[in-house]
């Protein structure tokens, strides 16, 4: 089958030409359960500031074939080999935090403070202020209710990663996605942390 005519590859594909980056879909076979086919892992790989970013999601190979597949979720990482451990997670605060006075950590920006909640690890509490010194970012994080960040060092290699809970349908809702993870990348870049 030529996978090519379908449109959410074509809509894989200029995003990867936009973004300067190089597109693929390897097949994985699933053998188990009453599953047939497989899977297809779409990837776009690109570097960005130097760093090597990819955008990637898992699409089954017959709605694929049957061109049923209008959008799809897709997971934003930014990796570096760093042997320094840090960890920080991102989330919007909800009524549990409320109730058990999960504060979290300070920035010093009293409205994103108050609703948005921080775990870094010891080593980068003081660089906070500094990831989050971009008002666009904070107004961006503050105003988002659909994505979640992640960022983790395992093996020596420093990840950054942002699953979106929002169905991307067109390259410029992909291109979108990147803007807004590019924005807290640029921050903890700026921050000497990434």
């Amino acid at each position: 089958m030529d996978y090519n005519a379908i449109e959410i590859v074509k809509l894989w594909k200029q995003t990867a030409h936009v973004l300067g980056g190089s597109f693929s879909m390897p097949k994985q076979k699933i053998n188990g359960g009453n599953m047939a086919g497989g899977m297809f892992l779409f990837g776009i790989e690109f570097i960005y500031r130097g760093l090597e970013i990819n955008i990637h999601t898992g699409l089954y190979e017959f709605p694929l074939q049957k061109n049923e597949y209008n959008d799809c979720d897709i997971i934003i990482t930014a990796k570096k080999a760093k042997k320094e451990r840090v960890e920080l997670s991102i989330w919007r605060k909800d009524y549990f935090d409320k109730i058990f006075g999960s504060s979290g950590r300070k920035t010093g920006y009293k409205e994103f403070d108050k609703r948005i909640g921080l775990k870094p690890s010891k080593n980068i509490e003081k660089s906070l202020s500094s990831i989050f010194k971009n008002e666009d970012l904070r107004n961006e994080l503050i105003a988002d209710k659909y994505r979640s960040y992640n960022l983790k060092t395992v093996d020596n290699c420093m990840t950054l990663e942002r699953k979106s809970g929002v169905r991307v349908s067109s390259q410029e809702s992909m291109e979108n996605e990147f803007h807004k993870f590019s924005l807290l990348l640029d921050g903890l870049i700026n921050g000497k942390v990434f």
